[in-house]
């Protein structure tokens, strides 16, 4: 009886040391498992983090440089159609005509002679009172050109024009020579005689001290260059104002780069002074929308390239430069701009990193508090599990009515009856089993389309905001949306959105969105402004919607915001291009408006035709400019500029009285597409009445000289007359009274009287009276 006993004792200090020995080893092997395992989902998640950050980043950084690059583009676009506005001036195709009718009455040699005469004293004579430098500075064409740089004031350098010869005839300024013909940019301009919009990238330009680029037009009569006017742009300030934008809202460096490498502008930089590294010239080659990953001074940086089309050069815009000359240093020489976005992959890679380490710190603190536990629990629970070890090796060989007699009511006893109960439902198990993963794998499913699903709410790049409609709290921010406002994502769910939309305050939040709760309206769409960390306000458009699952019980706002900060900036771009235009145009002593082709509405009146015929836009062009009529005007060459439905590309010009108030005009018309993408006719009306009357005057003493030469009959050959009477032989050989033959031939009449000495021959009594008379 004591043998059965010891052995059974025996046996359970044999089972007690191997659990507790087995649970020293599992809280050991359990801690070392959570921590590899914690470090092996930390790697995999900083590798998963990793390759998402770059693409997100990627996509980030050249959708922003196509942007910046658009950006400048329609900058460039904008100077272009200002300068063409500025040529199109009646006055300078008046000018540059009598200029060119001047020097195309001498020979070539003899031309070219002269304009060299002219350069070699213009380049000699310093002083700008000297009445021939005062005559190009101030005629009438450089007085407009002026009122342009006062109108645009720090836009322009000099403004110049030089006639289809390269011979200045116009400057806002004394430049360094006159004779313009064999530099490259008016070459590139004339183009062949065919004309070409030319931008000239002269670099660092010492006449005006700054970075200019040269905008140079070609001016065009009956389509044949009549000259070049060339617009020096001032265009530092543009690049400035787009860097400077760039760096308040986007993290990272952005700079504008040559194609062979010089940088044009970097903030704090000085212009044309450095390189970018040979790897980025090798990418700039490619003259396309490029992403990279490069190395810089052992530093990995994530850049972004895009070419500025309006610098690449086409038939229509050309673009480049000089490396050096005369007035300017480190010209362009065949190359174009392009936006380079850079942006350390170390930075980028900052939150993924500290959401790594955060959940390296958690998961080791878990692992070790779970293995001391499992180490406590194992030592208290350490008898009675001897026997649930016994039963439990019964029933692992085999046996499965084996019981454990453990009745306690503790968490132990609880167990004892679970493996009392294991036998009998082990059958079960195995199905229970297979169940089990397939709801795993189904919730895994579940698991990867949520993630797919964050995924692409992050690469959306309108912001979304998903916020709580009771404490207003929010519970889901996209990537977008922690890009517009500067916060990090853990951040925003301690915040509302009256953190950043300081327009709002709480009552008139809720009052808004009360409509949306009690199902009043399905959606609201309003303008606001978002307050960024930094302070900076941003123009947004708010689509707002409440949404809630019939199984959920509070529901969601979800909040799509657009930032309008670029389209209010275009608006506002186009707003002032308008207005500058209409400024232009008012300046111009001519008549201008434009008209519907088919219903002959007035779309659009300058400041000259206001003070002539009144505020008359809206109205039709035939009864509001013309008087008397009930349609279109009879006389109006209008329809010669579309014929068959083909459009004149020309230029139509006519002339025309005004029946309103008796003047004279010379119409210009030319059908130009409209901003709604309708073909419209535009009619620039020059008052000729002065020179019509003179016209007129000069046909009227014409016409008098010639009737006048017709009644003068002329005498002509040798009179045969006689020495005593003085008669004239005709032609019939007869002898007549010199009086008649001279009123036959000429119509001139005679009247008779006595000289004094007849008188005093053939009268001398009425002669001694007369004198008697006089008194002598």
């Amino acid at each position: 009886m004591d043998g059965a006993r010891i052995k059974v004792a025996t046996k359970r200090n044999y089972i007690t040391e191997r659990i507790l020995k087995i649970q020293y080893k599992a809280a050991v092997i359990m801690t070392l498992f959570g921590s590899v395992l914690v470090l092996l989902l930390s790697w995999g998640y900083d590798m998963q983090s990793h390759h998402i950050v770059i693409d997100n980043e990627l996509t980030n950084l050249r959708n922003i440089s196509e942007e910046v690059a658009l950006h400048i583009d329609s900058h460039l676009e904008e100077k272009i159609t200002i300068a063409l506005t500025l040529s199109s001036a009646p006055l300078i195709k008046v000018a540059l005509l009598k200029s060119n009718s001047t020097f195309e009455a001498l020979p070539d040699e003899e031309r070219n002679q002269e304009i060299d005469r002219r350069n070699q004293r213009w380049k000699k004579t310093a002083d700008i009172n000297d009445p021939f430098i005062k005559a190009h500075m101030t005629n009438p064409v450089a007085d407009y050109l002026k009122s342009q740089q006062i109108i645009l004031p720090g836009m322009y350098g000099e403004i110049f024009l030089t006639n289809r010869y390269g011979a200045m005839i116009a400057t806002t300024g004394k430049l360094t020579t006159l004779a313009h013909a064999p530099k490259y940019w008016w070459l590139a301009c004339f183009n062949d005689g065919q004309g070409r919009v030319f931008l000239d990238d002269r670099g660092f330009d010492t006449s005006v001290k700054g970075y200019v680029l040269g905008v140079v037009i070609p001016i065009k009569e009956n389509n044949e260059i009549i000259g070049i006017l060339k617009c020096n742009v001032k265009i530092m300030g543009l690049l400035t104002d787009v860097v400077r934008e760039f760096g308040l809202r986007n993290p990272g460096q952005l700079r504008i780069v040559r194609t062979k490498g010089l940088i044009v502008y970097e903030r704090d930089v000085i212009p044309l002074s450095t390189h970018v590294t040979d790897e980025l010239v090798g990418l700039l080659q490619n003259k396309e929308i490029i992403t990279s990953i490069i190395s810089d001074n052992n530093e990995k940086e994530l850049v972004a390239l895009a070419p500025i089309r309006a610098t690449m050069g086409s038939e229509k815009t050309g673009f480049g430069g000089s490396q050096e000359s005369i007035d300017h240093i480190k010209g362009n020489k065949g190359e174009g701009w392009h936006v380079v976005i850079s942006f350390s992959e170390e930075e980028a890679f900052e939150v993924a990193h500290e959401t790594t380490r955060l959940i390296i710190f958690a998961g080791v603190i878990f692992t070790l508090l779970a293995g001391i536990v499992a180490l406590l629990l194992g030592k208290l629970a350490a008898r009675p599990i001897v026997k649930l070890a016994v039963t439990a090796q019964t029933i692992g060989s085999g046996h499965l009515n084996a019981r454990a007699d453990v009745t306690s009511n503790d968490e132990i006893g609880s167990l004892a009856q679970s493996l009392n109960k294991m036998s009998v439902n082990l059958a079960t198990i195995t199905v229970s089993r297979d169940e089990l993963s397939k709801e795993i794998e189904e919730r895994k499913i579940i698991e990867k389309q949520l993630n797919q699903f964050k995924i692409t709410l992050d690469q959306t790049l309108d912001c979304v905001f998903m916020f709580a409609p009771d404490t207003l709290k929010f519970i889901y921010v996209n990537q977008g949306a922690i890009s517009q406002v500067g916060y990090r994502e853990n951040q925003f769910y301690d915040m509302t959105p009256l953190d950043i939309k300081p327009e709002f305050t709480e009552k008139s939040f809720r009052d808004m969105i009360s409509p949306l709760l009690e199902g009043k309206k399905k959606s609201l769409l309003f303008e606001t402004v978002h307050k960024h960390k930094n302070g900076t306000l941003i123009p947004v458009e708010v689509f707002l919607q409440f949404v809630k699952q019939p199984t959920e019980k509070n529901g969601r706002f979800l909040a799509i915001v657009r930032d309008l900060a670029e389209r209010k900036k275009v608006q506002e771009q186009i707003r002032l291009a308008n207005q500058q235009l209409q400024t232009v145009l008012d300046t111009v002593d001519a008549m201008i408006y434009v008209a519907d082709l088919d219903t002959y509405e007035l779309l659009f009146i300058n400041r000259y035709v206001k003070e002539h015929f009144g505020d008359i836009k809206g109205k039709k062009c035939w009864e509001a400019i013309q008087a008397k009529h009930d349609g279109p005007c009879a006389f109006c060459e209008y329809q010669k500029i579309r014929e068959n439905n083909q459009l004149f590309t020309g230029t139509h010009v006519w002339q025309v009285q005004n029946n309103r108030n008796g003047e004279w005009y010379e119409c210009r018309d030319e059908a130009i597409e409209w901003v709604d993408g309708r073909t419209v006719r535009i009619q620039v009306a020059t008052n000729i009445s002065e020179q019509k009357k003179t016209e007129q005057e000069r046909e009227k003493l014409i016409e008098e000289l010639q009737t006048a030469i017709s009644e003068i009959k002329i005498l002509r050959g040798i009179l045969p007359i006689c020495s005593f009477c003085k008669n004239i032989r005709n032609d019939d050989g007869y002898y007549e009274q010199i009086e008649g033959y001279i009123h036959k031939h000429s119509g001139v009449d005679f009247t008779h009287t006595i000289c004094p000495s007849c008188t005093k021959e053939h009268y001398p009594k009425e002669y001694a009276s007369i004198m008697k008379k006089k008194g002598k």
